[in-house]
């Protein structure tokens, strides 16, 4: 192996493990501690202004608020409501496009605060996580404009959440960090493969290769060509290809308006797969064929118009 592929490795790793991964993993561990402190239950007071104003029962806003601390358990609550007729088919789906904002915040928190702000700095960083929380609110919005237009005010009747949380703050701290391992155990070897990988690919050329022959299609939409390797890594891995975009980012292939772009299009273009693979299964787990199918196509479609608003948006700023 050339002596300038190997200093290159090198100074991509040492890169690596200097500027990214003490804040990836300070951010991953702090955010799963807050997250287990209740952090995110902390914006469930805006739940109810919304819930009242889209016409939706208590029970909705008490679901909506035990997504932020599972989804799983949240979507399970509100398909118990639906069984037992406590929700309708319009009061359920206005529901789900209501979690919306409250969602991203607890994957914010979760997720992308600790581990896309490292891996894109923070210009990219704010830029992407805003345009996500902007779309995430946005959809909110609707959905409480959809409920004040096609729903009626519901009957006043009071749901409780589950019982409060008992433990102390030191076993929710211990907790969190245990959680915090086995996203680390995925995170981490994926950031030093594809540093590695993008790292051989640039001193061989073949980024120059790859961005000449997709340079026609991205260029439509004022991309370059090397963000047709965010775009199609997006589609079968998320955090590889947020990974890939910080690498070119960071290199200066891409500025970090060119970045959000191609992961925005890259996340258009993936949530059709999503669709298929993640959310139509676990809908009709809960739901059933019928409403599941209509519970994920219709998150389908509004996440696609307002995350299309967005880069649209995006793209004409550059």
């Amino acid at each position: 192996m050339p002596m300038t592929l190997i200093d290159a490795i090198v100074s991509q790793l040492t890169s690596l493990c200097i500027r990214v991964l003490p804040l990836l993993i300070m951010g991953i561990i702090g955010a799963n501690v807050l997250s287990e402190l209740g952090l995110s239950r902390r914006f469930a007071f805006l739940v109810r202004p919304l819930t009242r104003n889209g016409n939706l029962p208590d029970g909705a806003g008490v679901a909506i608020t035990t997504c932020m601390a599972s989804t799983s358990a949240g979507y399970a609550m509100l398909a118990g409501f639906y069984e037992r007729g406590e929700l309708n088919e319009r009061q359920v789906i206005v529901t789900t496009l209501m979690k919306s904002f409250f969602g991203s915040i607890s994957h914010m928190i979760q997720y992308r605060i600790p581990v896309i702000l490292p891996i894109l700095g923070m210009a990219a960083g704010v830029l992407y996580l805003g345009a996500r929380i902007g779309i995430a609110l946005g959809i909110t919005l609707f959905s409480v404009l959809l409920g004040r237009v096609f729903l009626e005010k519901p009957e006043i009747r009071r749901f409780s959440p589950d019982d409060e949380d008992t433990r102390s703050n030191k076993e929710k701290a211990v907790q969190g960090a245990k959680k915090s391992i086995p996203i680390l155990s995925k995170v981490i070897p994926r950031l030093f493969i594809v540093y590695l990988i993008v790292s051989i690919m640039m001193q061989l050329g073949w980024l120059d290769v790859i961005s000449g022959v997709a340079e026609p299609a991205t260029g439509l939409v004022g991309l370059p060509g090397e963000s047709a390797i965010v775009i199609a890594t997006l589609i079968f891995e998320y955090t590889s290809g947020v990974i890939i975009a910080g690498t070119l980012l960071h290199k200066q292939i891409l500025t970090p308006v060119q970045t959000v772009c191609a992961l925005l299009l890259g996340g258009i273009i993936s949530m059709s797969v999503m669709y298929v693979r993640h959310s139509l299964p676990s809908k009709i787990a809960y739901f059933g064929a019928k409403m599941g199918t209509k519970i994920a196509l219709y998150n389908l479609i509004v996440d696609l118009v307002f995350t299309s608003i967005v880069l649209v948006v995006l793209l004409l700023q550059m």
